[in-house]
């Protein structure tokens, strides 16, 4: 029984697509929105140099030219990006693009959905399904993921990879972390400071003198001393 690697990781989704042009073209016509009619015929590879600059292209694994039906060409960046919440995205695609983008042919329809569940639920497989075993393309895909199809070296590749991915999860989940606690703390100590600031505004209207208001506030001389400057210029402009 075969074990599958995941097909999203860097080194397998090059291996199926920055290799094999006939499965890159298969899996762009399921998966892009054209409008009924247009599909792409001719993909070529793109070095990372000829590529297009955009702000995503550190994360970018497949650039390739494709010229469609009407000999129109255009450039398809295929970029990973590993976040918190990715898969749920990835299977909101899947379920909005089967709902919204309305294919020619069923069988259109299910070259998508089954492309999809690949990028999806391959790593997860005992075995393939029937309706993956059907389609030459997708049954090629599975194979290329295919442990056995990896030298040792490649599988070291690939558990290398998984652990960037996961020190970059973690990375974030701590800068996040970080981020909204110095968050809460900045704003506790804003309202700390307005709620002192607003003490000392009525202090100051009950002709409490400012060495008082430092010391039951907590304000420092300089502080109280710009609200008194701001409540004066506030004065004169009324």
């Amino acid at each position: 029984m075969p074990r599958y690697l995941d097909p999203k990781a860097d080194l397998t989704f090059k291996k199926i697509f920055g290799q094999h042009p006939k499965l890159l073209i298969s899996f762009l016509n399921a998966v892009m929105p054209f409008e009924q009619g247009r599909f792409i015929e001719e993909v070529e590879y793109l070095p990372s140099e000829m590529a297009p600059e955009s702000p995503g292209r550190k994360f970018s694994i497949v650039d390739a030219r494709c010229i469609d039906n009407h000999k129109r060409q255009f450039i398809v960046e295929m970029q990973a990006s590993w976040e918190e919440g990715f898969m749920s995205r990835l299977e909101f695609v899947l379920m909005e693009l089967t709902e919204k983008f309305k294919s020619e042919t069923i069988s259109d329809r299910k070259l998508m959905v089954l492309w999809l569940r690949l990028l999806i639920e391959l790593e997860n497989m005992k075995k393939l399904p029937p309706e993956m075993k059907e389609n030459e393309d997708i049954l090629r895909a599975a194979e290329l993921c295919e442990e056995s199809a990896f030298t040792p070296k490649e599988l070291a590749a690939y558990e290398k990879y998984w652990d960037m991915v996961r020190t970059e999860k973690t990375a974030i989940k701590s800068a996040l972390k970080k981020g909204k606690a110095e968050g809460i703390a900045e704003g506790r100590a804003k309202g700390k400071e307005e709620k002192a600031r607003i003490i000392a505004m009525n202090m100051l209207k009950d002709g409490i003198s400012i060495a008082n208001i430092c010391k039951y506030t907590g304000l420092t001389k300089q502080q109280v001393e710009k609200i008194i400057n701001n409540q004066y210029s506030i004065f004169n402009f009324v």
